[in-house]
C-alpha cells in the first residue's frame, strides 16, 4: 500500500510576491507566489513554492457560450487522490458524484488475511467474536469500550495527514475575480 505516510504536525503556508494589475478600473490579483513548509511527526522537513499567474481575465465573460461552464463533469469510476483520516491506503474513486473507496478484489483479500490473523492471534474483542463463549466471558466489562479508551491514550493527535494542493491557492483568487465579475455586472443592471 506504498511508503507510511507520517502526520503533519506543521505547516506554515505564505503568499507573497502578488502583482496586482489595473484591468479597466479594476484592481486584480494576476500573480503570486506561494510557499509551503511542512513537518511532519518523523522529523523530516519540506518546502515547496508555486507560482500563479493569471494571463486571460475576462471581466464580461459569455457565460451564454459555455452552457456547462460551473458544473463538474467527472466520469463514474475516476481514480481521485483522497488520503482518508486513519491514512489506510484504501484506493478511491468518483462515484455519482461522490468520493467512494474503491473496493476491489485485492482489497478484499488484504482485509480477510488482517481479519484472519486478528482471529488467530486471539485479539477479538469479545462483543465481536463469533465463537461461543462462556457465561464468565459474557460477564467481562465492554471490551470494545475498553480497547477505545485506551486507543486514544496510544495515538498522538493528528494534526493533517492530507497533502497540499495547488488548487487551494486557486480558490481564493478565483472567488475574488467571481466577486468583482459580480460587481461589474450589478453596476451595469443599476445603470
Amino acid at each position: 500500500y506504498g511508503p507510511v505516510q507520517y502526520p503533519i504536525i506543521e505547516r506554515i503556508v505564505t503568499l507573497d510576491s502578488v502583482r496586482i494589475d489595473n484591468l479597466s478600473g479594476n484592481f486584480i490579483p494576476v500573480e503570486g507566489t506561494t510557499t509551503i513548509y511542512m513537518k511532519k511527526s518523523n522529523g523530516n522537513e519540506s518546502t515547496a513554492k508555486y507560482v500563479f499567474k493569471r494571463s486571460e481575465i475576462d471581466l464580461n465573460p459569455d457565460f451564454e457560450k459555455f452552457e456547462n461552464a460551473f458544473v463538474l463533469d467527472v466520469p463514474n469510476g475516476t481514480r481521485v487522490r483522497f488520503r482518508d483520516q486513519l491514512n489506510t491506503g484504501v484506493r478511491h474513486v468518483w462515484y455519482d458524484g461522490k468520493i467512494v473507496p474503491y473496493v476491489d478484489d485485492l482489497v478484499i483479500e488484504e482485509l480477510d488475511k488482517v481479519t484472519e490473523q486478528i482471529i488467530k492471534d486471539g485479539d477479538v474483542p469479545l462483543k465481536l467474536s463469533t465463537t461461543e463463549k462462556s457465561t464468565d466471558q459474557e460477564n467481562e466489562s465492554n471490551a470494545v469500550e475498553n480497547t477505545q479508551a485506551n486507543d486514544t491514550e496510544l495515538h498522538p493527535k493528528i494534526l493533517s495527514e492530507t497533502g497540499f494542493s495547488p488548487i487551494a491557492i486557486f480558490i481564493p483568487i478565483g472567488l475574488l475575480i467571481i466577486a468583482v465579475i459580480g460587481w461589474k455586472v450589478f453596476v451595469r443592471t443599476k445603470t
